[in-house]
C-alpha cells in the first residue's frame, strides 16, 4: 500500500555515480535573508540523527517544540520531540522518543489540552489511532492503553489504513483513510469519528464509520466552519483525484459549495505518488513529478472546488537547482497563511548526490524571487538526501525533515529555513 516517493528518489540518486563530499552547502540569499538556514537551529540550521526512521509527519507545538513522526521500512514507528533549538527533548517519552505500535504513522494533530494524536496503520492491516500525554507516555484515558485499532467497515474489507486526522471543536476526532475491498483492488473512501475517550461515535455514519466507492483513499481532509467534512482522494493516480463532502453526521453531501473556510489535516505525503492539500478557501493544491524523457521536474497545480483548473494559478514544471538538473521531484507542499506555497523534495546536484530541494511560489504560481535564489534553495548534505515532509512554524520559519542515505546507513535530517 505504501508508495514511498522519497525512498524511490534516493534509490534513483544512488544509481548514479555518487562522489561523497564533506561539504554542506546552501544556495540561498546572502546575509541571512528568506530561504537561508536558521543559525539558531541545530548546527548552522541543520540537525542529523543516525537512525533508520524516516520522517513522515511534522508538528510544531505552541511552545516551539517540534514533533517528528517517523517509520522504518520494516514496520516500526515512533514520535521524536526536539526543542525549538533543534536539540532532542529528553523529557519526552524515553530520552526524546515515544514508540508507537503502528507500522506506518501518517498524520499528527495536537489537541487543545496538549495531548498528541497519531494516525496510521498496523502490520496486521488495521487502521490505528494513538493518543499520547504531553510527556510522550500513552494516554490511558483513550481506547485501550492509549490505542484504538479499527476497520472502516464491519464486512467486505481486507485491510484499513488511517491517513489523516483532525480534532473537531467539540474534541471528537475525525479520521480519514482508505479501506481495501476484499473482493477487488478497490480502495474505499473512508472516514471514522471517535469520542474523546476513543470509542466510536455512533451518531456518525454506520456506528461511527463510513466506507464507500467514491474518490479512492483520502489524501487530504478538511473541517469546515459549519461542521461539514471535505475530503480529496485518488490513491491510484493523481489524475484520478476528486473532492467530495460529507455532512457532520457522515451523510454524503451532494455539493461542495459554501460552508466557510476549513481547517486542513496534515498527512504523510509518502503514502501516495503525487498528492494534494486543501487551501483554506477549499481550492486544492496538487503536486507530482513530470518527465520529458531526459529529466524529471517538480510540478505544482491548483484546482477549484469544481475540480476545474484554477485560471488564477500558473506554474510550469521546474527544477529546484540548476535549470538543466536531470532529476527533481516534490514530496510535500505546505500552504503559508499568506497563500504562498512551500514545495519540498529533492534535486540531483553536480556532485551526483540528491540534495534537499526547496521552493516558494507566490499565490499565483510564480516563484517568490525574494526567497533563496530566485525562489529556490538547494541544501547539500554529505550523501544522498531528500526532504520528505515540511511544516511552517507560527513565526513563518520553515521546517524540512528528510532522510540521508549512504549504502545501508541512514540518517534523519532536520533543517530550518528563515521565512522572512
Amino acid at each position: 500500500m505504501r508508495h514511498i516517493a522519497a525512498a524511490a528518489c534516493a534509490a534513483f540518486a544512488l544509481a548514479l555515480t555518487c562522489a561523497p563530499s564533506d561539504a554542506r552547502v546552501t544556495a540561498g540569499r546572502a546575509g541571512g535573508g528568506a530561504g537561508s538556514l536558521d543559525p539558531s537551529f541545530g548546527s548552522g540550521g541543520e540537525v542529523a540523527l543516525s537512525t533508520a526512521f524516516e520522517p513522515q509527519a511534522l508538528l510544531v507545538q505552541p511552545n516551539g517544540a517540534i514533533l517528528v513522526a517517523a517509520s522504518t521500512q520494516v514496520g516500526a514507528s515512533e514520535i521524536m520531540r526536539f526543542q525549538p533549538n533543534g536539540q532532542i527533548d529528553g523529557s519526552f517519552g524515553s530520552r526524546g522518543v515515544a514508540t508507537l505500535g503502528m507500522s506506518v504513522v501518517a498524520s499528527l494533530v495536537l489537541q487543545t489540552d496538549g495531548k498528541i494524536v497519531a494516525a496510521g496503520r498496523t502490520s496486521s492491516g488495521s487502521a490505528q489511532v494513538a493518543r499520547l500525554a504531553t510527556d510522550g507516555s500513552a494516554d490511558p484515558s483513550f481506547g485501550r492503553r492509549g490505542v484504538v485499532n479499527f476497520a472502516f467497515a464491519s464486512s467486505g474489507i481486507l485491510s484499513s489504513a488511517a491517513t489523516t486526522v483532525l480534532v473537531q471543536t467539540d474534541g471528537k476526532l475525525v479520521v480519514g483513510g482508505l479501506a481495501l475491498a476484499a473482493s477487488s483492488d478497490l480502495y474505499y473512501t473512508s472516514l471514522a469519528r471517535f469520542k474523546s475517550n476513543g470509542s466510536p461515535d455512533g451518531t456518525f455514519g454506520a456506528g461511527g464509520f463510513v466506507a464507500d466507492d467514491l474518490v479512492g483513499g483520502i489524501t487530504a481532509l478538511g473541517l469546515q466552519r459549519d461542521g461539514k467534512i471535505v475530503v480529496c482522494g485518488g490513491f491510484i493516480s493523481p489524475a484520478q483525484d476528486l473532492v467530495v463532502r460529507f455532512l457532520s453526521d457522515g451523510t454524503l453531501d451532494g455539493s461542495v459549495a459554501g460552508g466557510g473556510a476549513l481547517t486542513a489535516a496534515t498527512h504523510d505525503p509518502l503514502l501516495f505518488e503525487g498528492t494534494n492539500v486543501f487551501q483554506p478557501d477549499l481550492k486544492v493544491v496538487q503536486w507530482s513529478k513530470v518527465s520529458d524523457g531526459s529529466k524529471t521536474e517538480a510540478q505544482v497545480a491548483r484546482v477549484l472546488r469544481t475540480f476545474a483548473p484554477d485560471p488564477g494559478f500558473k506554474s510550469s514544471p521546474f527544477a529546484f537547482g540548476a535549470p538543466n538538473s536531470c532529476c527533481n521531484a516534490p514530496n510535500d507542499v505546505e500552504v503559508q497563511p499568506d497563500g504562498k506555497l512551500i514545495v519540498g523534495g529533492y534535486a540531483v546536484g553536480t556532485s551526483g548526490n540528491a540534495e534537499f530541494g526547496l521552493a516558494r511560489l507566490l499565490p499565483g504560481g510564480g516563484f517568490d524571487r525574494g526567497f533563496g535564489r530566485n525562489g529556490r534553495v538547494v541544501t547539500q548534505w554529505q550523501y544522498n538526501a531528500t526532504i520528505t515532509v515540511l511544516a511552517i512554524q507560527p513565526d513563518g520559519n520553515i521546517l524540512a525533515a528528510g532522510v540521508e542515505t549512504q549504502d545501508s546507513a541512514t540518517s534523519l535530517l532536520l533543517a530550518r529555513y528563515l521565512g522572512n
